[in-house]
């Protein structure tokens, strides 16, 4: 008849319905087996070694932070880099600004310590200048907080005159060389000085001469008296600036080649104010 097709597809309907009974029960049994075997394999696991469970042994090492000297933003952590950037450059730019290897005639039976103090003494005086702006620019526009503000103008000052010191013996030896050199001694203190990313990323090069390089203590100077860093211990790495500075200038005073020239020719590479013209 015309419903014996119908009656044949309830006939396979309830056949795969049994079936599929049949497979959940399946299933759940199998199912029930897994949960058992992995309850079992993680209790002679743990009893293999010695109790450690599988989580343990997948991180072995809980790790605990703890923040000292906390800063609060990414710009403030990168100022003791920048700031000693910035003393250093301003070195080499006196250098455009001064000739820092003439001296008058009258100079020449002077002694050599009289020499090099007739040319270092207004460097100074600009290098503690230039140290103060910067520390008076992070503090007052840039709104950096400090720890210890006065330290932090003492160790600038510190770290300008060892850079002024530095730059002036590479050029009162070697001349429009020393200028070179000292951008090239620049290069070289911005990747070893540890001043962006921690000195033990750096290649191995960079780590051999991190500790003998005037930035790495003045950065360190800096993290100390700005945010605590180092327990606040900024006296080993201020002293390490002062001892580059005294050798710098030891170092200028016996190996200087001044060169003399007349008075009118003893004056600033630039001219600061225009000339009036001749009528």
């Amino acid at each position: 008849s015309r419903f014996a097709p119908l009656s044949t597809g309830f006939i396979d309907l309830k056949t795969g319905a049994d079936q599929l009974e049949e497979g959940s029960v399946k299933l759940e049994s199998g199912a029930n087996r897994l949960a058992v075997g992995l309850d079992e394999a993680t209790t002679r696991f743990e009893a293999g070694f010695g109790g450690t469970t599988a989580a343990k042994l997948a991180a072995p090492v809980t790790v605990q932070v703890e923040t000292s000297a906390p800063v609060p933003n990414n710009g403030q952590a990168f100022a003791p880099y920048f700031s000693a950037l910035s003393l250093w450059v301003g070195a080499v730019m006196m250098s455009f600004v001064f000739y820092l290897r003439r001296l008058p005639d009258s100079m020449q039976s002077a002694s050599r310590p009289a020499k090099w103090f007739t040319k270092a003494s207004s460097l100074v005086v600009l290098g503690s200048l230039q140290a103060t702006v910067v520390v008076g620019v992070l503090g007052f526009v840039l709104g950096v907080h400090f720890a210890h503000p006065f330290l932090v103008w003492l160790v600038a000052v510190l770290g300008s005159v060892a850079f002024v010191s530095v730059v002036l013996l590479f050029i009162s030896v070697l001349g429009d060389a020393g200028r070179l050199l000292a951008v090239v001694v620049l290069i070289l203190q911005l990747a070893a000085s540890g001043g962006i990313y921690p000195v033990e990323l750096s290649p191995d090069f960079f780590q051999r001469v991190h500790g003998f390089l005037p930035f790495t203590f003045l950065v360190r100077s800096f993290r100390a008296t700005m945010f605590s860093a180092f327990d606040g211990r900024w006296g080993p790495p201020a002293g390490g600036l002062i001892l580059f500075a005294a050798v710098a200038m030891l170092l200028t005073v016996l190996l200087a080649r001044w060169k003399y020239v007349t008075k009118e020719s003893y004056g600033p590479a630039v001219e600061f104010c225009p000339v009036a013209a001749s009528t």
